[in-house]
């Protein structure tokens, strides 16, 4: 047993031994980009644009900077501005990138084992274009599938919906062709989708159920898209089950001016939309156990829940301390918080608001 062990170890160190200068090479490379790599910036219209956020870390966000406006070039100060950080993606992002270089290296060894450094065999040369196949096709792919998504933006605008971009930043897997300059963020606008005629001055008179039950008898999906905002009295909890049907990628959502909505809408959206990061409730017939609901969203960053939710109660932040991303947090001025909970919220540094007097507590 020992002696198969000895073996498989010498297998997997005698290439890195080897091949020492190449791997430290490549350990430099991946692991600098795994931890400094910006994945995206932007300044949310909740803060006036006084800031701007950096997003860092590939192929998962671990840290995000907070800095000026003014101080939007300064991407690679890492040390300054830290308003959050995690350490289990940081630790995945580092085993992801010396696994890289451990797949690199191997490969390269395996490759002078059979020829000269820079000559290649029939095989191999095969293999790379099999996988430079792969990876341009799966690309076409994408390309295909958004030029399909930006025709039905333009038919949804004609329908009632506002589609405006949202930031440009790529998804994690194209970022390393984003930052070698071969595509570009402005090829990958993902969208923020809004359907409010009031706001919009949009003489549409249409009821959001029936417009969603349309859309999924003709077999259509929303992709591309992040933000979707719906405004409309009429929709109902059977009507948020067809809004999760048709906006399946979700991951920021707002429902307003919704009294149909209730628990049972709240609950089929919780376990349907699971990738939520933002959720905001206003106007709906909701109480504490929508809110019970809301906490097994684990991935929820930001929520909001407004005055017109008056069944429900201060004693559902019991249930809000099972997000453990939870960074911001609308309340009703009538939950009245005990002060363990205002402790609770001070110490996990979440920003608390009142809906209805916009931010700030």
């Amino acid at each position: 047993m020992g002696t198969w062990a000895n073996k498989i170890v010498g297998y997997l160190l005698r290439p890195c031994y080897k091949h020492k200068w190449l791997l430290l090479a490549c350990l430099i490379v991946t692991i600098s980009y795994a931890t400094m790599s910006v994945q995206g910036d932007s300044s949310p219209w909740s803060y006036g644009y006084a800031h701007v956020f950096f997003e860092h870390g590939w192929p998962m966000k671990y840290m995000t900077r907070m800095q000026p406006v003014e101080a939007w070039g300064n991407r690679w100060r890492m040390y300054s501005g830290i308003y959050d950080f995690e350490y289990t993606p940081l630790f995945l992002n580092i085993v992801f990138a010396i696994g890289l270089s451990l797949l690199f290296t191997h490969l390269w060894h395996l490759h002078r084992v059979r020829c000269k450094p820079w000559q290649f065999t029939l095989k191999e040369l095969l293999l790379v274009t099999l996988v430079m196949s792969v990876i341009l096709g799966a690309y076409a792919k994408l390309r295909q599938d958004y030029a399909s998504a930006e025709t039905y933006w333009s038919e949804m605008e004609e329908i009632g919906w506002s589609v405006s971009p949202d930031c440009g930043n790529l998804p994690w897997y194209l970022q390393p062709l984003g930052d070698l300059g071969i595509i570009s963020d402005d090829d990958w606008d993902y969208q923020d989708v809004e359907w409010d005629p009031e706001f919009h001055y949009a003489i549409v008179d249409a009821d959001m159920n029936r417009v969603l039950a349309e859309q999924l008898s003709q077999g259509k999906r929303l992709s591309f898209v992040r933000s979707v905002l719906v405004a409309d009295p009429r929709l109902s909890d059977k009507g948020v089950e067809l809004l999760c049907e048709w906006a399946p990628d979700c991951t920021d959502l707002t429902i307003m001016d919704c009294p149909k909505v209730t628990d049972q809408g709240v609950k089929y959206l919780t376990s349907h939309l699971t990738s939520l990061t933002g959720l905001s409730v206003e106007g709906a017939t909701i109480t504490d156990d929508a809110i019970r609901h809301i906490a097994t969203l684990k991935g929820l960053e930001e929520l909001a829940i407004d005055e017109d939710a008056n069944s429900t109660t201060g004693k559902s932040m019991k249930y809000l301390r099972d997000l453990p991303r939870l960074k911001g947090l609308g309340i009703p001025k009538h939950w009245n918080l005990a002060e363990e909970d205002r402790a609770w919220l001070l110490r996990r540094k979440i920003t608390v608001w009142y809906p209805a007097d916009g931010r700030g507590m």
